[in-house]
């Protein structure tokens, strides 16, 4: 088995003795093993010099002049750049009394009177081996810890890179794939351009559903537990979420209305998310709402609350969807009125991102009139 080696470092030991001859023979040896000698012959000495030199390992004999070596040993140990210094206590004492007494007092070893120097040596060896062992798992684990929360900042930002960038692409596919159903509608199936339509239409439902899994995959697994929030404008953030889907609604002759009531506009949000929740809301309204319709977002301060509504003309949700619309292992997955695909982030991560606002989303749907999403998010 491979020993472990102290790395070559100059250790410096303080002798507490009041027997010269004892300070003596101890210094001989320590120094000619390597190590740094600093001395002291009592108690208050002893504590003077370790505070101000910090040295990595103290020999303290018991019986001082001015205090037991016990008490000496819980002096240093109440010093906070001394409760990890190792003492080993230096006794003529041998019965295990004295000995259980010393470990009680925080020392971690003994050495008995006479001295045998390979003993000696191998006791400080053992004590410096394993404090550096120590330090070395401290400097591992707060290396771990800044590593970790490195990791955690890089994940956070990959994740919200990967709804800015999925949803930058779902769009314009989203578009794409409005105007492969537009052109299949003015040909017939036996054209050139009908069948050139067809393969763009097909095309563009497969990255749709790439973008769909992976958008879903990444929030069920990955759902963020805290939220970052930051003074936001409430009128920036609809204007955001329908530039994203006015294409769309262009394609679908739907009316994509923003509704802002009051004067105070800035609120303490997490934008991201925020954006997100309004995104999957309007993207189905959109999905769900037939030619001619219309969607709306609208705002309002009300006490301490601010409300978001998503209000659509579309084709409703049955009363028996509506009570699973917010399970936690899925989302509902209606035919939209042209075969338009969801984001699919699943109305579940829409109700997460609400509770770590601390807040609370309601619908009401009437079949073949429409739905209503209503937001409620606290300001305090």
């Amino acid at each position: 088995m491979k020993q472990f080696h102290i790395e070559e470092e100059k250790f410096t030991i303080l002798i507490v003795d009041d027997v010269e001859s004892n300070v003596k023979l101890l210094t001989v040896l320590l120094k000619a093993a390597g190590y740094n000698i600093l001395v002291a012959y009592n108690a208050e000495e002893c504590l003077r010099i370790a505070q101000k030199r910090q040295p990595d390992l103290i020999l303290l004999d018991i019986l001082l002049p001015d205090m037991m070596g016990y008490e000496v040993a819980q002096r240093l140990h109440q010093i906070k750049e001394l409760n990890t210094v190792p003492i080993i206590f230096i006794t003529a004492l041998t019965e295990i009394q004295d000995k259980l007494k010393g470990f009680d007092a925080g020392g971690v070893d003994y050495i008995e009177k006479p001295f045998h120097q390979e003993e000696v040596l191998a006791r400080i060896k053992t004590q410096l081996s394993l404090k550096q062992a120590i330090k070395a798992y401290n400097l591992s684990l707060e290396q771990l810890k800044r590593q970790e929360e490195e990791y955690r900042g890089l994940n956070q930002r990959k994740k919200e890179l990967l709804h800015i960038v999925s949803h930058d692409i779902y769009n314009p596919l989203n578009g794409i794939l409005g105007l492969s159903n537009h052109l299949q509608a003015m040909y017939t199936p036996e054209t050139e351009e009908y069948q050139i339509s067809e393969i763009i239409g097909e095309s563009a439902n497969k990255l749709l559903n790439l973008v769909d899994k992976v958008l879903y995959d990444e929030n069920h697994l990955n759902l963020k537990t805290t939220v970052n929030k930051a003074p936001s404008d409430i009128e920036e953030i609809v204007s955001n979420v329908i530039k994203m889907h006015r294409p769309k609604a262009i394609l679908k002759k739907i009316d994509l209305i923003s509704n802002i009531k009051g004067n105070h506009r800035e609120f303490l949000l997490d934008q991201i998310k925020i954006e997100i929740i309004l995104t999957n809301l309007v993207s189905n309204a959109i999905k769900f709402t037939p030619s001619g319709g219309s969607v709306t977002i609208e705002t309002e301060q009300s006490g301490d609350l601010l409300k978001i509504k998503v209000i659509d003309t579309g084709i409703g949700i049955p009363a028996h969807m509506v009570k699973r619309l917010f399970n936690e292992n899925g989302s509902i997955r209606l035919q939209g009125t042209e075969g338009d695909v969801g984001v699919g982030l699943g109305l579940d991560v829409v109700q997460n991102y609400i509770a770590l606002h601390k807040g609370r989303i309601f619908v009401n749907s009437v079949v073949d009139e429409g739905t209503t999403f209503s937001i409620l998010l606290p300001l305090s």
